[in-house]
């Protein structure tokens, strides 16, 4: 059975959409970042600077509600318990995926911002988003700047220990971990299980 919404043991049809598109955007973000702050401001290869902060950005606005969207989807909804595991790699696991949701929240603050105190046009394909602010323009560019970087670097560190779980799920514990985000059906009576589960907790008495 094809699952829209999460369930408490599986990620549903926009789970794993949101997950894995936002995935592919914060890997071509990084590489055109990285790209950008390591390129010279002036010289032949400037175009080229240009070029990849143009694409940066687009993409950047581009993932901008629909980053927003997938945290006010994950607290409303929590996260499913996809598989038991050490209570010391699950911790691990946990504060990677709460890391990763604040960081991204931070980098969507701070890249606009420093493109603001510039001052130059936050812009989605060429059209001006966001217009520049001449009270904005100042000190804080560099400040931002480098925050920006330090929050995708840590970004990076935070992906490559999500990839290696995801990978040890997959060869060491096998426990279909990966194969639920990236396949949203469940068995009947494994949804018509959860759903059970949802009545009783919603008709169950409150204790004070």
């Amino acid at each position: 059975m094809l699952l829209i919404k999460d369930t408490k043991n599986r990620f549903g049809l926009i789970s794993v959409l949101l997950h894995w598109y936002i995935a592919l955007t914060i890997l071509f973000l990084l590489m055109t970042g990285t790209g950008i702050h390591f390129l010279p401001v002036h010289g032949p290869l400037r175009p080229l600077r240009q070029s990849l902060t143009w694409w940066h950005m687009s993409f950047a606005v581009t993932a901008f509600p629909l980053v927003i969207f997938r945290i006010c989807w994950r607290i409303h909804y929590g996260k499913p318990k996809s598989h038991s595991q050490h209570w010391l790699l699950r911790s691990i696991a946990d504060a990677v995926w709460v890391l990763l949701l604040i960081i991204m929240a931070a980098q969507i603050i701070t890249g606009p911002s420093r493109q603001l105190t510039r001052p130059e046009d936050v812009q989605w394909f060429g059209i001006s988003v966001v217009h520049a602010q001449q009270w904005m323009a100042g000190n804080w560019s560099e400040f931002l700047r480098r925050l920006h970087f330090i929050g995708a670097m840590s970004i990076a560190g935070l992906l490559f220990l999500h990839v290696g779980g995801a990978l040890k799920h997959l060869l060491i514990d096998r426990d279909h971990v990966l194969q639920r985000m990236l396949w949203p059906f469940a068995p009947a009576a494994e949804v018509t299980g959860d759903a059970t589960d949802a009545k009783h907790r919603v008709a169950a008495p409150a204790i004070v």
